[in-house]
């Protein structure tokens, strides 16, 4: 990784996580990492590109652009994708008139909402705010702080005779020496309508990479409670600010995961959404993406594959159980959605679905 004078040496994946700095002295005003100057390594923003799309074994690249608009009327294809881009625009609030006094719908640009890719450490930030290391003790409650909160003694409790107590430390808490909150996550309010895909920067642990390790390794068959940094040589367990970082750039509230690279069988058999009314944070993914495939697979669903399929999920099925502690308990257990994938059981990443109407999830096998 090249390395600017007076840059920051560390290797990306800590200007985003790993390592966050205790607050030790309520006493010593809080004060931010120095600004990294090493040239970013990840990818450019992906709304900005094409989107890498495989279907069946061939790539194509598919561009997220405007939609061609036949003014003429006579291709069914393009009048469908057209009457699809006037319901998107209602929906958003903003189908206009023109002077004439028909209706118009403008198309998605191009480009992403945000132009500049977002820094690194901001990312990091939040998780500094969200989840602040104080006195060795990492603590995040999910309720707000009261006004009148003795925040001296909050940070005295945190630490006792019988061991640490993160449950008592209030998130949110604002301190002249706690990280402050980033300006640039705003809280999403209620029905206001959210950004498109392809407008959105995803958080660094949830980019697709077409190679080499992840940022994050997750095997979809697993508690997410077991991730670990994945470009790390040594299982490292990933932090608990790293999870609650923002999933998005802007926040949303809503994620629609419906499809699943790679995947001959169309549509994708058991899309899913993603909620959080607070802003998506990364956790609140890795427990959607792990609870949907932790579902039964019913019979009608395994009759209704074509009978390779049917063959191939058997066998990661059996091969699942023999590797669990409980195989030879009597316990036995049905097919779940995670057998599905086969051998393709970690996470990938996150790319805008080319349809416009999602994302697709892609997995793969250990690196």
């Amino acid at each position: 990784m090249p390395i600017a004078p007076g840059g920051d040496q560390r290797e990306p994946w800590m200007q985003f996580g790993g390592l966050y700095r205790p607050i030790n002295d309520l006493s010593q005003p809080w004060v931010a990492s120095p600004v990294v100057t090493t040239p970013q390594t990840l990818p450019p923003t992906k709304s900005a590109l094409p989107v890498e799309h495989r279907a069946g074994s061939s790539f194509s690249r598919i561009p997220i652009a405007q939609p061609a608009i036949d003014s003429g009327g006579s291709n069914p294809g393009t009048n469908k994708r057209r009457k699809g881009w006037g319901l998107l625009e209602r929906f958003r609030g903003s189908s206009k008139r023109n002077a004439s006094g028909s209706s118009t719908s403008s198309v998605p640009a191009t480009e992403s909402v945000v132009n500049d890719r977002v820094p690194l450490a901001e990312w990091k930030a939040y998780g500094y705010y969200a989840c602040p290391n104080v006195d060795g003790v990492t603590g995040a409650a999910p309720w707000p702080v009261p006004p009148d909160v003795d925040i001296q003694g909050m940070f005295d409790s945190l630490r006792s005779v019988d061991g640490d107590h993160p449950e008592r430390w209030i998130s949110g808490t604002q301190h002249t020496a706690l990280p402050p909150r980033p300006t640039r996550w705003k809280v999403p309010k209620p029905h206001e309508p959210l950004p498109f895909p392809w407008e959105c920067q995803l958080n660094p642990f949830l980019e697709h990479q077409l190679f080499g390790p992840t940022s994050l390794w997750f095997d979809i068959g697993q508690d997410p409670s077991m991730l670990c940094y994945g470009t790390v040589e040594t299982m490292i367990p990933i932090s608990r600010a790293d999870r609650i970082q923002p999933a998005t750039y802007p926040f949303l509230t809503h994620m629609f995961i419906n499809a699943i690279g790679d995947d001959p069988i169309q549509p994708f058999l058991w899309p899913f959404m993603v909620r959080n009314p607070e802003g998506i944070k990364c956790e609140d993914i890795y427990n959607a993406v792990y609870e949907n495939f932790q579902q039964y697979v019913s019979q009608s669903e395994y009759y209704d594959w074509p009978q390779v399929r049917q063959i191939q999920v058997t066998k990661a099925y059996r091969a699942r159980l023999s590797s669990r502690s409980n195989h030879n308990s009597g316990f036995v257990e049905g097919i779940q959605r995670v057998d599905y994938l086969g051998d393709n059981i970690m996470f990938r990443g996150l790319e805008p679905n080319p349809n416009i109407d999602g994302w697709v999830m892609f997995v793969g096998r250990t690196w």
